[in-house]
């Protein structure tokens, strides 16, 4: 299976777990994740510590001190790994940590749904810090993903609702009038999903 074919399968799982659990935004993923029968333990920890999975126990454990945009993170996260270590995506070895960020982004960011609310909301000033609190996510990390949807300047130089129709299976509405350029064909994600969530980004309560 080739790199792209394993990113694309990631995003398809991604889309079809947020799809069962009824498509609502911000998804939900504490009840996604308790659909495998996780449960979740809140621990005071050191700060580079952010969770970990123990798969036997169906256990998540999350760092108490983090914000809770981070927190939703884990835990989409960890649940990657999980389904990695069952098999239910089928991944190299040396791919899992980069397809583990990609499942925990196409989860917690539907590229169509995102691209949909950034048209809806393009033009206001307050653009990013609306669309973060609306996925729940640190407006850094919002302000990235647009980035690679090649919706605000200094991201990609061409759009990708191309690559979002192929890889994460979106409303064909928003790309019916689109017309496929094989030559601007690129990965969705191709930074380090943890580098948008910096420490001390956010002072939410737990």
């Amino acid at each position: 299976m080739t790199v792209r074919e394993e990113d694309a399968r990631t995003a398809h799982l991604a889309r079809t777990l947020w799809q069962e659990d009824g498509s609502a935004l911000p998804v939900d993923i504490g009840r996604i994740a308790q659909r495998f029968a996780f449960s979740f333990e809140y621990r005071r920890a050191p700060r580079g510590f952010r969770g970990a999975l123990f798969a036997a126990q169906h256990l998540i454990v999350i760092n108490a001190g983090l914000p809770t945009c981070q927190q939703r993170y884990v835990i989409a996260h960890e649940l990657g790994h999980w389904l990695v270590g069952t098999r239910r995506l089928r991944i190299r070895q040396a791919r899992v940590e980069r397809v583990c960020q990609l499942f925990a982004a196409h989860l917690l960011l539907p590229p169509d749904r995102v691209a949909a609310s950034a048209r809806a909301a393009y033009g206001r000033a307050d653009l990013l810090d609306q669309l973060a609190a609306d996925y729940l996510v640190t407006p850094s990390a919002m302000c990235i993903h647009l980035q690679q949807l090649g919706l605000l300047p200094g991201g990609a130089t061409h759009t990708l609702e191309r690559e979002i129709a192929d890889a994460a299976w979106c409303d064909p509405q928003l790309t019916a009038d689109l017309t496929p350029r094989e030559d601007l064909r690129v990965p969705l994600w191709e930074v380090d999903i943890d580098a948008a969530y910096p420490s001390g980004v956010l002072n939410s309560e737990f």
